[in-house]
């Protein structure tokens, strides 16, 4: 049946509210990923480029290239977040209707149209218990609200921790890689110039997808270590706590850095197991009350 907190998190709202915000935030996605997929492709491009064709003229032409994307690299950032702001605001108009919270005055609240436009274009999986149908129902609902944003949280950190080795792993193999040719070619110190030049965008847009993904991080694990200490020890939470959770959690939601969702589709039954586990052990405590 589930805790009475979550009775109303499947209605068809919550689930259209869901599928606008997934819709928007793969909006976000597709044009970032596009971006990163086009600076990997160039950063494979360069070094043949300027290692292995003699034409001074081609290099010049890159050199001017690179210089053009990592200027709009720049300006597209507002661009990213244009509408991962929008999926983290349909996301926590959707937690302070299931967890009966107000919404902060100077949020402008997602029009009804934009909500129905954005939810009408899912086509993925059904949607349903967002959050965990198992929590005991005696668990009060400030508590069972910290609980599901402990979860959230604990998803959202081992997401962000594959997705972030996997971007410091291609780094220092690509690295690496340079530097060997560089070396086994004895590449002249101009051409050098040149190609790392060329591949500042790559590298800056890496280093600030990781440095997104670690500050997100960090911030999650401090929500999850003030919560699991109140929650574990049974110490009831306040709407103010509640409420300032909230508003962590919704600036968190709208950091530009995206995981892939191919980390989801890989991770999702590991955390999914992870998760069940946690619960059970905190339903075991609250049964002993």
């Amino acid at each position: 049946m589930g805790h009475g907190l979550l009775k109303n998190q499947n209605s068809p709202e919550s689930i259209e509210l869901l599928k606008a915000s997934s819709i928007a935030y793969s909006k976000a996605k597709s044009k970032e990923f596009v971006f990163t997929y086009t600076l990997c492709f160039l950063a494979i491009a360069y070094p043949i480029a300027y290692f292995f064709l003699k034409n001074e003229t081609l290099k010049e032409i890159l050199f001017g290239i690179s210089f053009a994307i990592t200027a709009s690299s720049w300006v597209l950032a507002d661009y990213f977040k244009g509408n991962t702001s929008k999926g983290a605001l349909l996301k926590e108009l959707f937690d302070t209707r299931i967890f009966q919270l107000h919404w902060k005055f100077f949020l402008n609240k997602p029009e009804s149209f934009v909500i129905i436009e954005l939810a009408k274009n899912y086509k993925g999986a059904t949607i349903k218990n967002w959050y965990p149908d198992n929590i005991l129902e005696s668990i009060n609902n400030r508590t069972a609200t910290a609980i599901c944003h402990r979860i959230g949280s604990y998803w959202d950190i081992i997401l962000r921790e594959k997705y972030r080795n996997t971007l410091q792993t291609i780094i220092i193999i690509y690295t690496i890689i340079v530097f060997i040719v560089w070396v086994a070619l004895a590449i002249d110190g101009r051409t050098i110039f040149f190609l790392y030049f060329s591949t500042l965008s790559f590298y800056t847009h890496f280093i600030t997808l990781i440095r997104g993904n670690n500050i997100t991080i960090n911030k999650r694990k401090a929500i999850i270590c003030k919560l699991d200490k109140l929650i574990e020890e049974k110490t009831p939470f306040t709407y103010e706590d509640l409420r300032d959770i909230q508003d962590e959690i919704l600036l968190l939601r709208q950091e530009p850095s995206k995981v892939h969702n191919f980390f989801y589709k890989k991770y999702n039954p590991l955390i999914r197991q992870v998760c069940e586990e946690y619960l059970e052990r905190i339903n075991s405590i609250y049964l002993k009350w």
